[in-house]
Order: C-alpha cells, then sequence, then structure tokens
C-alpha cells in the first residue's frame, strides 16, 4: 500500500462499539448550530476534502482542509 494513499480506509474490524455519552455530547454541541448552517458547513467539507484526494492522487500535496 503505497503510505499516502486517499484511497485507503481502514479496517472495520473491533468497530461495533457505541458511546452514548459522546452521542450525548455530540448532540448537544450540534444543537447550537441550525440544521440547514451545519448542512451548509458539513458540503463546503466535503467538497473540500474530494479537492483535497483529486490532488493527492495527481502527486499535489496540500492541505486536507480549509485554514
Amino acid at each position: 500500500m503505497k503510505a499516502n494513499n486517499p484511497d485507503w480506509t481502514a479496517p472495520r474490524t473491533n468497530q461495533d462499539w457505541r458511546d452514548d455519552e459522546l452521542m450525548l455530547a455530540v448532540a448537544w454541541l450540534k444543537s447550537f448550530v441550525p440544521r440547514k448552517e451545519m448542512e451548509q458547513r458539513l458540503d463546503v467539507a466535503k467538497t473540500n476534502l474530494l479537492a483535497a484526494q483529486d490532488r493527492m492522487r495527481a502527486g499535489i500535496m496540500g492541505p486536507l482542509y480549509d485554514r
């Protein structure tokens, strides 16, 4: 496997656990941001990540996030 492969996915073993307290904390934090705004933020983040993956496939290294 190539060290910086943007398509690499971690194995799905031992991922059958759930942290209910963490899920409650995430729900609480999400309650401070209107749903439509959160969806817009997630869309922008996904677009940025996909663009970064395309650049990595082309051999151009750069940030995976919007500074």
